[in-house]
């Protein structure tokens, strides 16, 4: 309980008091209890053979080697984009004009240029947001952020090996609540009754 409990026993009247010791452990267990129901967690238990382990181990390895043969290529294709990248960045270095941006040089149109200057917009103009009647002048840039209440998922599995070689998985699923800003997608839970999220 937060707040100073005074040592002596409490008269009726300080314990029913509005914002007193009573109405302190009230909203405590309460709190406990919320956050009791926010959660959910449901375990799975699956058994493996030992023939069925090595089948997997014999699948996992072949595709293993195939991730890696494909990531190779992957990797060389990107050495090769970013050393061309590398190229045009020199050449756009050597053939690119410094000029001022307070003075207009009709000289340099289609010509590549660069510039560094403080971006500012006019008092009149700014940003606004009509739905929440906002307006920022003198703003360039004005970002709402919208956040939706709604169920999360966790998964977390765990691999027990038995002493005949067979093996236990124990996959541990929880559901808790927060705030979130991308919509979280509730039928591609493992467990979607009593965890749907309305769409936004």
């Amino acid at each position: 309980v937060h707040g100073d409990i005074p040592s002596k026993q409490p008269s009726q009247e300080v314990y029913n008091a509005p914002g007193g010791v009573g109405e302190q452990i009230h909203r405590y267990h309460r709190e406990k209890q919320d956050d009791y129901y926010r959660q959910d967690s449901f375990v799975e238990i699956t058994g493996h053979s030992y023939a069925s382990n090595v089948v997997s181990s014999g699948g996992g390895g072949v595709v293993g080697v195939i991730i890696l043969a494909v990531a190779t290529i992957i990797l060389f294709v990107f050495e090769i984009q970013l050393h061309r990248r590398s190229q045009t960045l020199q050449i756009a270095s050597r053939i690119a004009r410094d000029i001022s941006d307070s003075i207009i040089d009709r000289k340099n149109d289609g010509t590549l240029v660069c510039l560094s200057s403080m971006a500012y917009t006019a008092p009149s103009v700014g940003v606004s947001d009509d739905l929440f009647e906002i307006s920022a002048p003198e703003v360039l840039k004005l970002t709402r952020c919208v956040k939706m209440y709604q169920w999360r998922e966790h998964q977390n599995t765990e691999n027990r090996k038995n002493g005949d070689g067979s093996s236990t998985s124990v996959q541990i699923t929880n559901y808790d609540r927060s705030w979130n800003e991308t919509y979280i997608d509730s039928s591609c839970f493992r467990f979607p009754h009593g965890h749907e999220n309305p769409s936004m």
